[in-house]
């Protein structure tokens, strides 16, 4: 069928003039714009007679969202940026709008990540020890103070803990050690890298928060063995409200 024979007629969706011909075709089987069938490939697009610019562009935009909606399906959506992201990867031209309007048709949720991984709990069978400190955080000298605390990264191999120990007189890191599980071992590896390291004097105050791997009876026996003393803050935090 040639075009220029047909730059007179109407374009059988709309109506409209085919004067600004989009030089593709459809079968008639598909002038119903609005419902046609789902398994209609884009090739048979190609196949038929003449339609309007519009019309051609509206069947072409609701078969690309017919199979970017498919692909959402399949996405594991953690947020809209990653989203896009993927189908990007996938061929697909989408911006951020375009993601939500789809999520909203598709009644899609982005999952919530945990906003941070607790790592203070508390064993209640366990004795909490006295705070030694009593917001007093500037020892006169170096190694008589040390504090603990723990935290967690992303790693390439997944979710890791770190424990560190700082001297509180220098406020640096003397110490530390990371695991893949947080431990009552992770914390002793950690004090005694410092003990090996900075041979702190007997009296020495280890201060922490209260959890579990530090009021564990094992670590209190580490403690005592070293000459160290225990010290815990009065709430979850190793340095409390007051340290920073």
């Amino acid at each position: 069928m040639d075009s220029s024979n047909n730059t007179q007629q109407a374009c059988p969706l709309c109506l409209r003039s085919v004067a600004l011909i989009f030089h593709q075709l459809i079968p008639r089987k598909m002038h119903r714009r609005a419902h046609f069938k789902k398994n209609y490939t884009k090739e048979e697009l190609n196949e038929g007679v003449y339609i309007c610019r519009l019309c051609h562009r509206a069947l072409h935009k609701q078969f690309d969202e017919m199979a970017l909606a498919k692909s959402m399906n399949t996405v594991e959506l953690v947020r809209a940026d990653e989203s896009i992201i993927k189908l990007r990867e996938e061929g697909f031209t989408i911006d951020r709008h375009r993601t939500k309007t789809l999520m909203r048709k598709l009644d899609l949720k982005v999952t919530q990540r945990l906003a941070y991984k607790v790592t203070t709990k508390r064993k209640h069978s366990d004795r909490v020890v006295d705070n030694l400190l009593n917001q007093n955080f500037n020892p006169v000298g170096p190694n008589q103070v040390l504090a603990g605390d723990m935290t967690y990264l992303k790693t390439g191999e997944g979710w890791m803990y770190l424990d560190i120990v700082m001297n509180l007189y220098s406020r640096r890191i003397i110490g530390w050690e990371i695991y893949k599980r947080m431990t009552t071992g992770l914390v002793e590896l950690a004090l005694l890298r410092v003990i090996k390291f900075r041979r702190p004097k007997r009296g020495a105050v280890f201060h922490s928060d209260r959890g579990s791997q530090c009021t564990s009876l094992r670590f209190r026996k580490l403690l005592t063995k070293k000459g160290v003393r225990p010290s815990m803050g009065n709430c979850w935090c190793v340095l409390g409200q007051c340290g920073r």
